[in-house]
């Protein structure tokens, strides 16, 4: 893991999807696991819904499969930022990415 020159530990983004701006970014459609256990589905969406506050942004994410909007805060363990909170899984578990996007 890489380390700043003043000593901190950079933050590593997850849930920042393909857009026209960061063509770049992973599309999650690519990253659907219909073979991923609901049970550990379901682990990754609570641990993805807890963290502490990191910041927020003006103006809504929304989800890249319902549309629906997801918020606009970023959340941290302390090793990852998320952008949201798992709102969309909630609404589209069965759509969210599989774990390799963790």
């Amino acid at each position: 893991m890489p380390i700043e020159r003043d000593g901190t530990v950079p933050l590593r983004l997850i849930g920042y999807w393909r857009n026209d701006r960061h063509p770049e970014y992973p599309d999650p459609h690519d990253m659907v696991d219909e073979a991923w256990h609901e049970d550990d589905r379901d682990a990754v969406s609570t641990y993805f819904s807890s963290g502490t506050y990191l910041r927020g942004f003006m103006g809504l994410s929304p989800c890249r499969f319902c549309g629906e909007d997801n918020g606009s805060s970023e959340f941290t363990d302390g090793v990852l930022a998320r952008r949201p909170p798992a709102a969309g899984r909630a609404r589209c578990p069965t759509n969210g990415p599989s774990p390799a996007w963790t």
